[in-house]
């Protein structure tokens, strides 16, 4: 029944590739053409990458990599480690792009779904407690109509059969949009932003956004978490971007 109805829909309104946006062939999928499919795999952020922060190095220097990236050796971030699985680039941006500004929000559960097919989710961070997203501003979530980053934590807690704790963390007040200013402004921008919802945490919790670029807001947010008297904090976001 459901890919009869999928049929009839495409019908209508034929499903189009959300990178390249020519219509989707028959050996691409919902998202992606295979074209475009192809160019995200070969995307995924793999080794070598700084073990703390997630941030990918040059594959030239594979052998000689260190562990840590120079930002983190210089001043440690308050979450214990954080992973990407894409560069916010190419079709995972246009992807992320979609899902955050145009109402496309079925495709975050689809990449996450995607994710976990082809095992580009990390598997270490599969052993966390409990799973929370980096909450809006109510005036934010009210314009947009709904929490990227939430959708994105349900469906990994639900794939993982982990908690889902919408309501550990609240933004208190209203900040303008990080991707509008410059690393130094983006720390202030969030400085004190967030606030415990709830008056206990796990031990050790995921907390899940669309995209990481400077860390500032994970920072934000793994501090308050660890003064509630969380242990560990690990960072998950779809996409990498570079400021």
């Amino acid at each position: 029944m459901k890919a009869l109805l999928l049929s009839l829909v495409d019908c209508f309104f034929p499903p189009h590739c959300y990178c390249c946006r020519k219509p989707l062939d028959d050996e691409g999928d919902r998202i992606l053409c295979s074209r475009c499919m192809a160019r995200l795999r070969s995307t995924v952020i793999t080794h070598p990458l700084c073990q703390v922060c997630g941030r990918p190095f040059s594959k030239n220097t594979a052998d000689s990599a260190p562990k840590t990236c120079l930002k983190c050796r210089i001043q440690a971030p308050r979450f214990d480690r954080a992973r990407a699985i894409f560069p916010y680039h190419g079709p995972a941006g246009d992807i992320v792009k979609s899902f955050k500004y145009s109402d496309q929000y079925h495709l975050g559960k689809k990449m996450v779904k995607k994710s976990f097919d082809l095992s580009w989710f990390p598997s270490d961070f599969r052993d966390c407690e409990a799973i929370t997203a980096v909450p809006l501003h109510r005036r934010k979530k009210h314009q947009r109509g709904y929490n990227q980053s939430e959708l994105i934590a349900k469906a990994i807690a639900r794939i993982l059969k982990k908690d889902f704790l919408p309501k550990t963390l609240k933004r208190k007040r209203y900040t303008i949009p990080q991707a509008s200013l410059a690393a130094r402004q983006r720390i202030e921008n969030v400085k004190g932003a967030f606030e415990m919802n709830t008056e206990t945490v796990p031990q050790t919790i995921m907390l899940v956004d669309d995209v990481l670029t400077t860390g500032a807001t994970a920072n934000e947010c793994a501090k308050v978490l660890k003064q509630a008297g969380c242990r560990s904090v690990y960072v998950f976001t779809l996409a990498r971007a570079a400021l």
